[in-house]
């Protein structure tokens, strides 16, 4: 098991090494939207997504990295990655309406690309350390 800092720094060292070789986005998407071994970000259009994640997957191959548990809310997007990339939760290359992820310990559903929170208070006795 790799510890958190030991992922994030090795993520980080692939975008110096490799980044240069590829659209200024992808070195900065692990740079700036990877947090440990999960990248969560947004791009404005299908093209920039589709070939950002084919520039993520070639980049840190070079470093020996496979970048798996895909998603995306765009079927096209879906489409351009193989089936044994994908997240277990979509099993083919399509997005059903109740399709929830965990993503960095958010809900989102993946079809309306809406985040959700859920708070689970524990009822605790109204003492001083109940409270805090």
């Amino acid at each position: 098991m790799v510890s958190p800092s030991c992922a994030a720094f090795s993520l980080r060292q692939a975008a110096l090494d490799f980044g240069h070789d590829y659209e200024p986005l992808v070195a900065s998407t692990v740079e700036r939207a990877a947090y440990v071994d999960d990248v969560l970000t947004s791009v404005s259009d299908i093209e920039t997504g589709v070939k950002l994640v084919d520039g993520l997957q070639s980049m840190l191959a070079k470093a020996g990295f496979r970048l798996t548990k895909c998603l995306s809310n765009d079927e096209r997007i879906l489409a351009s990655l193989p089936e044994k990339e994908l997240a277990k939760s979509v099993s083919t290359h399509s997005i059903d309406s109740s399709l929830q992820e965990r993503v960095l310990g958010v809900e989102w559903n993946v079809q309306s690309d809406e985040f959700r929170f859920t708070v689970s208070l524990a009822m605790k006795p109204r003492t001083g350390r109940g409270l805090l």
